[in-house]
């Protein structure tokens, strides 16, 4: 049903935000939550809360951190909250990407300089670079 409202109306927002959590949590569909987000998410690109909602299905539900990362790092760009970087970062590294991990953090240090998360992204970096991480700071990724 939320699939044909969306394709009937597909600028219907609040079917993306509700429709995939009541999907998810309510009826326990992952499937049709995960395609019902990703249908959002091509119809509203730019809203960081549908992003950051897709992106926290994705980790919690599917247990897709490269899927995760990806609508996380898009919903920084989009204005979330700067403290995301840095877990978009742990995304990456933990699906071994750490190239990938390392360019988030650095992309978020220019755009967050001044700010007050701009020191704990510096020493995110820094342990990123010198690979001392503490295993329960590791996120598992599949």
């Amino acid at each position: 049903m939320l699939d044909t409202i969306t394709t009937l109306d597909p600028r219907y927002k609040i079917v993306y935000r509700a429709g995939a959590t009541v999907l998810s949590v309510v009826v326990q569909d992952v499937q049709g939550a995960t395609a019902l987000y990703e249908k959002g998410v091509k119809q509203f690109p730019d809203d960081w809360s549908l992003l950051y909602r897709a992106g926290y299905h994705s980790l919690f539900e599917e247990k897709n951190c490269v899927r995760a990362a990806e609508l996380l790092n898009q919903a920084v760009a989009h204005g979330a909250p700067s403290w995301l970087s840095s877990l978009v970062s742990r995304l990456y590294e933990g699906s071994g990407q750490y190239e990938i991990a390392r360019g988030v953090l650095v992309d978020a240090l220019k755009r967050f300089e001044g700010t007050d998360v701009e020191k704990r992204l510096q020493e995110r970096l820094t342990e990123l670079e010198n690979q001392n991480r503490l295993s329960t700071n590791k996120i598992q990724c599949k």
